[in-house]
């Protein structure tokens, strides 16, 4: 089983090229979404994220709330229950 995703990138505003990512596991489907629905991997797999906490008691199921911590150019950025993206910045 594998995965891929196609981009297109404008390179320096002159030169588009097409990407193509793949990955390929020995995984079966369940095992791979069990992996990507428990928050606690959120920091291993999801770029910028940093940590991830249950707002609610475990397992993730309809309803569930997780609060997310994640770093954008150098930025904290906190995803509280509700959803809502917040950034704290330090003057």
């Amino acid at each position: 089983p594998g995965a891929s995703a196609r981009a297109s990138v404008l390179l320096e505003g002159r030169m588009e090229i097409d990407v193509t990512v793949e990955v390929h596991n020995a995984r079966s489907g369940d095992d791979v979404a069990a992996y990507v629905i428990n928050p606690e991997n959120d920091a291993l797999w999801i770029g910028g994220i940093r940590s991830a906490r249950m707002q609610t008691e475990p397992p993730v199921d309809v309803g569930a709330r997780v609060a997310r911590v994640a770093s954008f150019m150098g930025k904290r950025i906190e995803y509280p229950p509700e959803g809502r993206p917040t950034c704290r910045t330090a003057c």
